[in-house]
């Protein structure tokens, strides 16, 4: 290890008769905002969506898929398959289009009439999917409008309008060619996704095994070393998550009163909590954010940087096995992630999505890493560093409860397993900035891909 970093001011030695009643009582703390949140996420009613979400665009992509393959029957199987996973009113809307136009009208009409009406057009929707597929009276262009707009104007919604068109004795043939044009751009880049995740699958194991072979030359870097003690590390830690869990009540109020701010709502709760975690740890370690900086990104950063690209692979790979061994036990639970796809779902705006995106690709990745991989991964590793495995039994709980701190059960064996690997990546590397580059590149890649299927 590095010997102990100057220090501006010293340490923090927190006294223990005030410190560990306020460490109980922000656990407890802590402790009680997280069961009231999952128990919220579990008993709340879903909000149900105005329009398609992403189950139903994956739908469209398999459905032009399976006709450009001539298999119908294994594309009626495939959405039967959906049918299971999405309760959601438009998303089963958009099935029924999708299975009329596959030639299982019967299928589709029960998925069409029956159950809950969708929200805001749903009625127009049953009366023009009636028209389209049956017999009925013609639906007002307004009502059109309303309905191919809450189906996405994807693929699907084109078909409709197509034999509405047809209906109406019009000709639909341009609408059909305008939705499969859509959506076969749309299979050709899921083609070359694929493709490329099976080369960073491949990449990955052969990162791994480069790693495993090479574990034993001396790194380049030792990680930092921290001198805070227990109390004020865990001060630190439950100080910083407190505010986490609690910023979004703390900036709803101002946006209640400021509508205009609504956009910001995100970047500004984040902010508020990143900024007091940034002070609560500079102040305990009694150093600035520019000497904590040096700490945590020492020497070659475009070194550090090149190895991030292959911790990124090998994340992939880890992400994506972890992923089929428990998807099993997974199957029924919400996906992970969901937080994120509802926020990439409502998020509308040419100033709202350049900073959502801003918060999650850059703001997040620079403030997690430096909590977790930055300080908690090494202050626990020092801590522990007479123990047998001490440095490995650190990375494995950082990343267990960088995991944790997103409240996702469904998403934790994968959230977990990306922090292990962002960990490793700092204890190699000794460098933050190379865990900084594999979680800005993943959150980024997640976002992207999001808005390319809901668009």
């Amino acid at each position: 290890m590095d010997p102990q970093p100057e220090s501006a001011h010293g340490p923090w030695n927190p006294d223990r008769q005030w410190a560990d009643p306020l460490i109980t009582l922000l656990a407890l703390i802590c402790i009680y905002i997280a069961m009231a949140q999952m128990n919220f996420r579990t008993n709340a009613p879903v909000k149900e969506s105005d329009h398609v979400s992403l189950v139903g665009r994956v739908a469209e992509i398999q459905a032009l898929g399976q006709r450009l393959g001539g298999g119908k029957g294994v594309f009626k199987g495939g959405l039967a398959a959906l049918q299971d996973r999405t309760k959601a009113p438009w998303d089963r809307a958009l099935l029924a289009v999708l299975l009329a136009e596959a030639g299982d009208t019967e299928q589709a009409r029960l998925l069409a009439l029956e159950g809950t009406v969708p929200s805001g057009p749903g009625a127009a929707f049953r009366h023009g999917w009636t028209w389209a597929y049956a017999e009925d009276t013609p639906l007002t262009v307004e009502d059109q409008v309303k309905v191919a707009r809450a189906l996405g104007d994807g693929y699907g919604a084109r078909l409709l309008r197509a034999r509405w068109a047809e209906k109406a004795g019009g000709d639909g043939r341009s609408l059909r060619r305008e939705a499969e044009a859509l959506a076969m751009g749309k299979v050709a880049i899921f083609g070359a996704l694929g493709i490329l995740a099976l080369a960073l699958v491949f990449a990955g194991l052969v990162f791994a095994m480069m790693l495993f072979l090479t574990r034993r030359v001396p790194r380049r870097f030792a990680p930092t070393v921290y001198a805070v003690g227990p109390r004020a590390a865990l001060l630190v830690f439950l100080g910083w998550l407190t505010l986490q869990m609690s910023s979004g009540f703390l900036v709803a109020p101002i946006v209640m009163a400021l509508p205009i701010l609504k956009p910001v709502l995100l970047p500004l709760a984040y902010g508020l909590h990143a900024t007091a975690g940034l002070t609560f740890l500079c102040l305990a370690e009694g150093i600035t954010f520019s000497q904590l900086l040096r700490r945590v990104a020492p020497g070659a950063h475009g070194r550090s940087l090149v190895w991030g690209l292959g911790f990124l692979t090998l994340a992939v790979a880890s992400v994506l096995a972890v992923a089929l061994l428990f998807s099993p036990l997974l199957k029924d639970a919400q996906p992970p992630q969901r937080e994120l796809l509802d926020l990439v779902t409502n998020t509308r705006g040419p100033l709202a999505l350049p900073l959502l995106f801003l918060t999650v690709a850059v703001v997040a990745p620079c403030f997690e890493e430096l909590m977790f991989r930055g300080f908690l991964l090494p202050w626990l590793a020092h801590a522990w560093k007479d123990l047998k495995g001490g440095t490995a039994l650190a990375l494995l709980v950082s990343g267990l409860l960088f995991g944790l701190i997103h409240l996702q059960p469904a998403a934790l064996p994968t959230l977990a397993t990306l922090g292990i690997v962002q960990g490793l990546a700092v204890l190699r590397t000794g460098n933050l900035l190379t865990s900084i580059l594999v979680h800005g590149l993943w959150n980024g890649a997640v976002f992207l891909f999001m808005r390319f299927l809901l668009a």
